[in-house]
């Protein structure tokens, strides 16, 4: 008798898009920690019902605070090529169904560079069991220094995946289109270690790259929800990495 392989199991992922004509979307709100689970509920429903059904997404995560509540979501659409850089028009807001939260922020970006831990293969990619933590850097700056802040990070932030086993996998950095931010997200396979980051040369107050350019804010979280058009990618077996 032939038995059929049983099929491997899958887990849904996003794949993080450089690709210029790609825009991304971040929409942060104030979400109490005793009130976390309906607003996720809420905001992935938006996602399934609004969001999948348009030609131009192309995947979206949630990502839950972990130190002081919060919410936050992270959308990737296509824009036309004879579009304005602005959220594309299929994009409607997680605020028509998180409107008992406030919305502390929602700006567009481009993805500008991103760099993968060694034993990671490019491109970065966001699922609940190979990235269950994420942090983002944000940097607050002048339009007139974004450019330089950029340039910098491009220069120095790759350090951070150097020291082995911290558990972070990546970091993607954007930039906003009003030229007021730039945030960095970090991929975690733990959250554990990240102190560990903080004692390395480049980051410790004298060696910041960022000194002068901007002011900068670490944000944590654990990643909720994971909806994307792609093909999922296979879950880890027991005993692989």
């Amino acid at each position: 008798m032939n038995h059929n392989p049983a099929t491997p199991p899958v887990e849904p992922a996003v794949t993080i898009s450089v690709d210029p004509a790609i825009l991304t979307v971040i929409e942060r709100f104030d979400v109490a920690a005793d009130q976390q689970g309906n607003a996720i509920e809420q905001a992935a429903d938006h996602i399934r019902q609004h969001w999948k059904n348009s030609a131009d997404f192309v995947g979206a995560f949630l990502l839950r605070g972990r130190d002081h509540g919060g919410l936050c979501s992270y959308s990737q659409w296509k824009r036309p090529a004879d579009a304005a850089p602005v959220a594309p028009a299929a994009y409607q807001s997680l605020t028509a169904s998180l409107s008992a939260f406030t919305c502390l922020d929602a700006r567009t970006y481009s993805v500008e560079f991103d760099h993968q831990e060694a034993s990671v293969s490019p491109p970065t990619q966001v699922s609940l069991k190979q990235s269950p933590n994420a942090h983002f850097g944000v940097f607050r700056v002048k339009a007139e220094h974004q450019d330089a802040l950029l340039e910098r990070a491009r220069e120095n932030a790759p350090n951070s995946l150097l020291t082995p086993d911290l558990g972070l996998r990546s970091i993607t950095f954007h930039r906003s289109l009003d030229g007021l931010q730039v945030i960095n997200l970090g991929t975690w396979s733990t959250l554990a270690n990240f102190r560990a980051l903080l004692q390395q040369p480049d980051f410790r107050d004298e060696n910041v790259y960022w000194a002068g350019l901007a002011d900068f804010q670490p944000d944590f979280f654990d990643v909720v929800v994971v909806e994307g058009k792609q093909e999922p990618i296979p879950s880890p077996q027991f005993g692989q990495r």
